[in-house]
């Protein structure tokens, strides 16, 4: 959310669209976007190894605190010096709810606590939390960016920043790294997840359309969820076959949907339609890719979020800079507008190839660690319960 909400907030923040404060051009613009993304993938690779090691309930909670503070730091920031708030954006990414320490920390806890047969849907209904926030904050946003306090866009910072601090308050009381270590779950549900895992749980306007796709997101990741199960748990296909063809739908579609926009011309309806349904479609991650280091490895899986997240994510740190450059002086020709769509659906159409061509949803042998002699009977107790 906090990522996102700089896409509503720079429109008031600056004099090229409206009567804002800064006078930043789009290149400078694309800069500030891709500055979350430089913090983005520093730390993937140590955080799931962190969280693999320590757990991840301290690990989330301290990225969720510091993205607080740094939000309600953020116009100071802003209005100190460009190179403060890019400084900023560049610390968000090392922190920011669905990024940087978080995703590791929080997909090594769904391998402690999902079973197979559920695991599409607890992934999915997490997950969609991202989402189901960025729904409720953006139309938001646009409503405090027109009407808030202190110039108007300094309070979406203000309101997230108390908001996660608020969360993080009660995510301390309410969540553990697993079942093992929770005081309040019943045995029996312990030793439901603990079998079904065989014990491996170690350790204004504008506003209002942004927010279109993402709420098209929130429904879709809800409803691929329950049917990814249904079918993994009715065993119509494996869940190797399963993972791909939910896979098609997160990247393949939306790449499509990218495609058409650029045969749309000035027919801003049917365009907004096609980025609706582009950005909808991405829900199916959750019950694909988002899911599949579960799969592989529930004991690693916080690692294997880590490195992919890493490499996958520098196209985050490249793309905003890109698009500033190219629409650079032309916001309103189609033209370079569509060469930008035609750059997202190439990547879009290579990687869902590359992941249907050499993707896997079964458990790797290198996720077993090697058990001492008391482990090994812990194991064989529980399987026997």
């Amino acid at each position: 959310m906090m990522r996102t909400s700089l896409s509503i907030t720079i429109v008031a923040m600056t004099t090229q669209l409206k009567n804002g404060e800064f006078n930043w051009n789009e290149e400078l613009q694309g800069i500030i976007l891709s500055a979350f993304f430089w913090g983005y993938i520093t730390p993937m690779f140590i955080s799931g190894w962190l969280a693999n090691r320590y757990g991840g309930k301290i690990l989330f909670m301290s990225g969720l605190g510091i993205d607080g503070i740094l939000a309600l730091i953020l116009p100071l920031a802003a209005r100190s010096h460009v190179g403060l708030l890019i400084a900023c954006r560049v610390a968000m990414g090392l922190a920011e709810v669905s990024t940087g320490v978080m995703v590791p920390s929080f997909h090594q806890m769904l391998g402690a606590w999902s079973p197979p047969d559920e695991r599409s849907r607890m992934s999915s209904f997490s997950y969609a939390g991202q989402p189901f926030g960025i729904v409720l904050v953006l139309p938001l946003a646009g409503l405090l960016c027109e009407y808030g306090l202190d110039g108007g866009w300094p309070t979406v910072y203000y309101t997230l920043g108390l908001t996660a601090l608020i969360i993080c308050c009660l995510w301390f009381y309410l969540v553990y790294d697993t079942p093992s270590h929770h005081p309040r779950i019943s045995q029996k549900e312990k030793l439901y997840i603990q079998t079904s895992l065989g014990v491996k749980d170690k350790k204004a306007k504008n506003g209002l359309l942004s927010s279109l796709p993402y709420l098209f997101y929130l429904i879709n990741a809800y409803i691929c969820g329950i049917i990814g199960d249904w079918i993994i748990k009715n065993k119509y296909f494996s869940v190797t076959v399963t993972r791909k063809f939910f896979q098609v739908l997160a990247s393949g579609v939306p790449a499509v949907c990218l495609l058409a926009v650029t045969f749309s011309g000035c027919d801003s309806t049917l365009t907004i339609v096609w980025l609706v349904l582009a950005g909808g479609f991405f829900g199916a991650m959750y019950t694909a890719l988002g899911v599949n280091h579960v799969d592989l490895s529930p004991n690693f899986s916080g690692i294997l979020q880590g490195i992919t997240l890493t490499i996958g994510n520098l196209a985050g740190i490249l793309v905003p800079y890109v698009i500033g450059v190219i629409i650079q002086g032309q916001q309103r020709s189609r033209s370079s507008w569509d060469l930008a769509y035609y750059i997202s659906a190439s990547v879009l159409l290579l990687s869902t190839l590359i992941y249907v061509l050499f993707g896997s949803g079964e458990e790797q042998p290198w996720n077993q660690p090697d058990l001492d002699e008391n482990e090994a009977i812990s194991v064989e107790n529980v399987t026997k319960v």
